[in-house]
């Protein structure tokens, strides 16, 4: 029986590769999964409290993103993986940490970005009305 989760947010920081001993990539992201909203006066508030997820990418996908350079801070991202729980030791004492083990990563469009021309540029062939080609 398998687990899947999906969720999206916004990285934390810039995704981190990195090798196990038997030279396997893993690539850690962590993702914050806020929910925000305008008030009455406009402003921004929380809904809930913002949950972050860490998320690891193994593998030859987790070389494909690292080498994408999207992972970056404040990207927005959706994941789908497997819920897991990693159990480590921090001085002499055992602890858990759930994990996404992502399987999809898809990155979005960002709503900041500059808005694109809505004219044509130049035309170099000269083609156009202004530009007739002298011959």
């Amino acid at each position: 029986m398998t687990n899947n989760i999906t969720t999206n947010g916004a990285l934390g920081r810039d995704a981190e590769l990195r090798f196990t001993q038997s030279g396997k990539a893993v690539l850690n992201l962590s993702l914050a999964d806020g929910r925000s909203r305008k008030n009455d006066r406009g402003d921004w508030e929380e809904v809930r409290p913002t949950i972050w997820h860490n998320v690891s990418v193994w593998g030859a996908l987790a070389e494909m993103w690292a080498n994408s350079n999207l992972l970056v801070k404040g990207a927005r991202v959706d994941v789908t993986g497997e819920l897991t729980v990693r159990e480590y030791e921090h001085q002499g004492e055992k602890r858990w940490q759930t994990e996404i083990r992502a399987h999809q990563i898809g990155v979005r469009e960002s709503t900041n970005s500059a808005p694109r021309p809505s004219t044509p540029a130049a035309d170099p062939w000269g083609t156009g009305a202004d530009n007739e080609a002298p011959f």
